[in-house]
Parts: structure tokens; sequence; C-alpha cells
């Protein structure tokens, strides 16, 4: 099995508090044993009670949807402050003993999606650029809407716009088969590392599917 990694610098990842609330944090900063962590969710639990619990940070990258588990604590240049209360803006330290838990594979982590896809039949001269719309987006497939010529077997770029701000994510897709429902479903069969990392956070933001 690969080694998984952390979280890297800017990512976001969810903050899981047991049985009472999920929280949105980027990471800001990270070594072996902990993960600076900026919210950008106000706190319900108080201070107090999550200090004194055991808490998980999700993150989702091309290997998957990934737990480590550890305690909230203030970095120790803001330990001498006094805290009232803390919330959205503020920096906590995550104290963590590296082990990493893979909760899903890329291959399942998938949510419903509408997003602009643009696919090219790969090596086919005669062939034009197509637009249409993804339905759903995972780490290892795809299902795509509107390609009534597309067969299984057929091999086609892409470029897929998750957010209209942002590059698109770019590979080479499969197709598998078509769906009852009409739609193609398709593995992708070249896409870089990073662009995975890109979908897997996508889908895992997306999904209605939370890990507690």
């Amino acid at each position: 099995m690969d080694t998984l990694h952390g979280p890297t610098l800017t990512d976001v990842v969810t903050i899981v508090v047991p049985q009472r609330e999920q929280l949105q944090a980027r990471v800001h900063d990270t070594a072996s044993t902990w993960i600076d962590l900026l919210l950008l969710s106000a706190p319900r639990t108080s201070w107090a009670q999550i200090t004194r619990m055991q808490v998980s940070v999700q993150f989702a990258g091309a290997q998957g949807l990934c737990r480590i588990m550890g305690h909230l604590a203030h970095r120790p240049q803001d330990a001498h402050l006094r805290v009232v209360g803390y919330g959205t803006g503020e920096t906590l330290r995550f104290e963590h003993r590296g082990h990493i838990q893979l909760l899903r594979r890329p291959a399942l982590v998938s949510a419903q999606a509408n997003a602009r896809i643009v696919v090219l039949r790969s090596g086919a001269r005669d062939h034009v650029a197509v637009e249409t719309r993804c339905v759903a987006i995972g780490g290892a497939e795809l299902r795509l809407a509107g390609l009534p010529f597309a067969a299984a077997g057929q091999t086609f770029g892409f470029d897929l716009f998750l957010d209209p701000r942002e590059p698109a994510v770019s590979g080479e897709l499969l197709v598998e088969r078509r769906d009852a429902d009409g739609f193609v479903r398709a593995t992708l069969s070249r896409i870089t590392a990073h662009d995975r990392s890109r979908l897997v956070h996508w889908a895992a933001e997306h999904s209605t599917r939370r890990v507690a």
C-alpha cells in the first residue's frame, strides 16, 4: 500500500467534533506532529469542551478521503492569550501522532454534478470538440450526458470546468458503457495526480455522505 500523506498548505479540511458538529478550516502550517488550522466557520462547541475531546481532521486528495485523529489546542505563540470566545478567522493547532486512516479510495468518492465539460475523440481527425454536461464526478470515473455517438471502448480527451474562476481539469477518459438512463459512464484513463486530487476534493465537498 502506498504511503498516505497529510493535507498540504492551503488545503480546505473538515474538523469533525464527534456527535456535535463539523467545521471547515484551511491548512495554515504543518509539521510532523501538528497542523495549524485557520477556522472558516464558527464552532458551536465551547473552547473548554472541544479541547478535552478527541477530534478528527478529514481531507481529500489524489489518495482518496482520509482522516487523522488528534486534539485541538492553542499554538505556543498564542498560549498567553486569555480565551473569551473563538470563531471564524482564528488559527488553532491540531496535534496528532501522524497515523492517517484511509476512509475511501478515489473510486468510492463521488457526487452528483452539473458541470460543463468539453470532450474530443482521441485520434479521430474528423471529430470536433463537443460541449456537454457532467452529471456525476468521482475520483475514478465521470458520468456524462448528451453523447449519443460515444461507444464502449472509445477514448476522449476532456476539459472539465469545476469552477469558472479556476483552470479546467484535463485528461483522457475511456467509455465503459451507457447506463439505462442514457448517461455515459467513463473511467479516467489518464489524469495528473494534481487534477485527480481536485476531483476527489470536489466530490468529497459535494457528497451527501459524510463520515463521522
